[in-house]
């Protein structure tokens, strides 16, 4: 990260970036949205070579390269210590298909051959947080070295969500600055960063918090909400994000329309958002916006750049394909869509799971945010959403289909022999003969927007279904730092774990006995038992 150890640290690269896994980066993820949006595709799943610009300490990275042996990837960093951390994480698990370089995409050409050329390349926290002359010239060299037909995964903020998180940001870079004027002057060992990491940190939440509890305007336009929105995102960002996305010099937004005509120039055509609820937002919209917006949008891009602006989008994670082939499809907006043939062939997961169910209340729990109360009105996607829910890994949906079938065994006074099925079509042409198909996809719409399922994945990761006598956990979680509070899972996501998840990752080395290991982090009650073991499936791989 810091080239020079105990030289002068500019104050806007004071920080550690823990570069935490983002699941929208996942090539599967990615595959999989590609295959959604044009169908006739033919997707390329093994032996892929992928680059990441910007990997930081490859938290993003290694789980990629773990999960795709086959595939070899390349990140680069221009800060070399980063470089040093991965490579270490890296040489500790004995992954073989990974190479790092501490440099820039612009000096990319003289470490890999002339002729070498990407499928992916991911720019993950970049485009948005780099100098303006490196963002002038960052699509531009991932086109370079993209094969046609290639990916971009393109994440930057956008307008015009962040014109109104601005003035807090301001506020914050205002109250810090006499800080970090006193820290650019001073010599640094890299053991006291953190420290004055936290200190930056500690006081930006501080005079945030005062003003979004205290400030008042004479103005039409009432500042207070916006310092109040802010505050309740950052309260709980670990001290290195707020840096990286509030208080760093290089701060750019950007409206959807100029990203892709800078796309466009260098070849590539908009596919989509990776985020589920930022891709179908349009769906919350009545019918007749909807007809009114696409009637007014002569692309993708402009009716995305609408919805931008009617739902104030802060941030895009946009896929480009380079150079795409004539005869393929091209991305549309379908505002009749049918999410059962939509996600059918597809694997689903969700973070989800049920606390309580009280007639057609469904009231459930995820690891990464608050509960929601949910309201299923059909018992169909009720036993859909329930099998979904206890799921540890991911399910086919045509497989998700079947079990609910198999759960609510009689529709309409018909019973199925579901033997020998094929569970990707046949289950589903069982539901569209039914009178409740249509109820069945607007209630599966609901379940969308209010991102209780992930984006669906091509192919399924597996974790085991039960911990074993003797568990063993990956390599990387069970070398995770013991005050670390979030950990990528096999699924890519970013989870809080509790101190008893954290000490249980690092025991689970598949020679100790599982009982010994609850003893050891105080487990007790068999009901204590039961509730950890349901979340630390959904955290690790745990080898039988």
């Amino acid at each position: 990260m810091h080239k020079a150890i105990n030289q002068p640290l500019s104050p806007e690269r004071l920080f550690q970036y823990d570069s935490p896994c983002s699941e929208y980066t996942h090539p599967y993820q990615i595959l999989a949205l590609l295959k959604q949006q044009i169908p006739n595709i033919e997707l390329k799943q093994e032996s892929l070579s992928i680059l990441e610009v910007g990997c930081a300490t490859c938290g993003n990275l290694i789980p990629i390269a773990r999960a795709l042996k086959n595939s070899h990837c390349i990140g680069i960093d221009p800060f070399e210590e980063q470089i040093i951390t991965a490579q270490k994480k890296i040489d500790q698990i004995g992954l073989k298909n990974i190479t790092l370089y501490p440099i820039g995409i612009e000096d990319l050409e003289h470490h890999i051959a002339q002729d070498q050329k990407f499928d992916l390349v991911i720019c993950h926290g970049i485009m948005s947080w780099i100098p303006a002359k490196a963002r002038e010239i960052l699509i531009e060299k991932c086109s370079d070295f993209l094969k046609d037909q290639g990916i971009l995964y393109l994440s930057y903020n956008i307008n015009p969500g962040w014109y109104l998180k601005r003035p807090a940001r301001d506020l914050m870079r205002f109250h810090i600055k006499n800080i970090t004027k006193t820290l650019a002057q001073k010599s640094f060992n890299t053991d006291i960063i953190q420290d004055q990491q936290y200190k930056l940190a500690h006081e930006s939440k501080l005079i945030l918090r005062e003003f979004s509890e205290k400030s008042f305007t004479k103005s039409e336009i009432n500042l207070k909400e916006s310092y109040q929105y802010v505050y309740q995102q950052i309260i709980s960002f670990p001290d290195y994000y707020l840096m990286h996305e509030y208080l760093l010099d290089d701060n750019e937004a950007y409206y959807l329309e100029e990203i892709d005509q800078k796309a466009s120039r260098c070849g590539f055509s908009y596919v989509g958002d990776m985020s589920i609820n930022t891709e179908f937002a349009y769906l919350a919209l009545n019918h007749e916006t909807q007809n009114y917006l696409k009637k007014n949008a002569l692309s993708k891009v402009a009716f995305s750049q609408y919805i931008d602006f009617m739902f104030n989008f802060y941030i895009r994670r946009s896929i480009f394909i380079k150079n795409l082939a004539s005869g393929l499809d091209r991305p549309k907006i379908d505002l009749n869509i049918d999410f059962i043939d939509h996600f059918n062939g597809f694997y689903l997961y969700t973070t989800y799971h049920l606390i309580d169910q009280q007639d057609q209340v469904m009231h459930f729990a995820s690891y990464l945010t608050h509960k929601k109360n949910i309201v299923l009105k059909h018992h169909f996607l009720q036993a859909m959403f329930l099998l979904l829910s206890t799921q540890i890994g991911s399910i086919a949906f045509g497989s998700l289909i079947k079990l609910s079938i198999l759960l609510d065994i009689e529709i309409n006074g018909d019973r199925y022999d579901l033997k020998g099925m094929d569970i990707d079509h046949q289950a589903v042409e069982i539901l569209k003969k039914q009178d409740f198909y249509p109820e069945l996809n607007a209630e599966l719409k609901k379940i969308i927007l209010l991102e209780c399922i992930e984006t669906p994945m091509i192919q399924q990761i597996c974790v085991a279904q039960e911990v074993s006598d003797y568990p063993q956990s990956l390599i990387e979680l069970q070398s995770i730092d013991p005050q670390q509070q979030m950990i990528s899972n096999a699924y890519h996501l970013v989870l809080n774990i509790d101190t008893a998840s954290n000490q249980f990752l690092r025991l689970a080395t598949g020679k100790n006995h599982k009982s010994n290991i609850y003893d050891e982090i105080g487990l007790v009650s068999p009901d204590q038992i039961i509730q950890f073991e349901q979340k630390i499936l959904k955290i690790a791989v745990l080898v039988p």
